[in-house]
């Protein structure tokens, strides 16, 4: 201890004599620095149109033995909600996760918010890529477009279509759950401006959504 407490060398420790510091510089070598983005399907790392590739494959091996991908490819009149939860698990089970299918689908054909409908579609059939706004505006114009309706019934659309931005799907139960109908009457102001096509104009919207 007497030794480092001696003021000299103390004194030594911060102020010894440094090799002076040397930098070179390579005038004619040039350095690139750059990134790439990759996705993860197993143990393997893919770049974005592999994955996408490899995405294509899984839907076109599996498009008959999976009911949730059968549904979307074959039977639109057949989804709703739980279709949808279950195609969701089923992609995240085998490492495609929505998001980052989304997030390929962007960098390689430069169209965002791509929905798993769209998705999967254009991997078996090449059908043109619709993102969420486009698949319901072309549903909701499908359903309701050639017929007339009052204020009340426009207003109700619109919340529909609000809706289904988020969802993809719509079921009865919605109108009771759901804030967007809640908070303008619910399940009972739906019957009552729809009248007894309400459970009939449910099918033909999810129908319509997975056309």
């Amino acid at each position: 201890m007497k030794v480092l407490n001696n003021k000299d060398f103390q004194r030594l420790l911060v102020a010894y004599k440094r090799p002076p510091s040397t930098f070179y510089i390579a005038r004619e070598q040039e350095d690139t620095v750059y990134s790439e983005t990759v996705f993860s399907v197993g143990d393997r790392y893919l770049k974005p149109k592999e994955y996408l590739e490899a995405f294509a494959d899984f839907v076109k091996d599996h498009k008959k033995d999976i009911d949730a991908m059968r549904i979307v490819l074959e039977k639109p009149n057949g989804w709703n909600t739980q279709v949808l939860r279950d195609l969701r698990k089923l992609l995240l089970q085998n490492h495609f996760q929505e998001t980052d299918l989304r997030k390929a689908h962007n960098l390689v054909y430069h169209k965002s918010l791509v929905d798993i409908i769209s998705m999967i579609r254009h991997a078996d059939k090449k059908e043109p890529l619709l993102n969420v706004n486009e698949r319901i505006d072309k549903a909701i114009d499908k359903v309701f477009g050639d017929k007339i309706f009052d204020s009340a019934q426009q207003e109700w659309i619109g919340y529909i279509k609000e809706h289904l931005i988020t969802n993809l799907t719509l079921e009865e139960a919605d109108f009771n759950e759901m804030p967007v109908f809640e908070n303008h009457g619910g399940l009972g102001r739906f019957k009552k401006l729809f009248k007894d096509d309400y459970k009939v104009l449910i099918t033909e919207i999810n129908t319509a959504i997975a056309a």
